[in-house]
């Protein structure tokens, strides 16, 4: 594939590395133990793909979703650059430009 290419795919919850999830959490500045992730907004929990909590509205849910995902996607992108020795420059919220060593 060319460098210039971006490859997008999607993130399946039921499939994820604790690993890269505890640190996407402890990244977006939340914590999380064994009752749920504490976030700003609440409580939720992680069971397979769905994500729920009390008191939240769906579009509560579906932005704090999208916050989990995208970052888990910078968790695991930082983890293979890592991997390879590659260097990881954050060039916008949500684009990060990995430069070989």
């Amino acid at each position: 594939m060319p460098c210039w290419q971006v490859q997008t795919v999607s993130l399946d919850l039921k499939t994820l590395n604790k690993d890269h999830l505890e640190a996407a959490i402890k990244s977006l500045g939340w914590t999380m133990n064994r009752y749920g992730i504490q976030t700003d907004k609440g409580t939720i929990t992680i069971n397979g793909t769905t994500i729920s909590g009390r008191r939240m509205t769906d579009t509560d849910l579906a932005t704090i979703g999208g916050q989990i995902k995208r970052q888990i996607s910078v968790e695991i992108i930082k983890a293979a650059a890592a991997r390879n020795k590659w260097g990881v420059v954050q060039a916008a919220p949500n684009k990060i430009v990995l430069r070989r060593s």
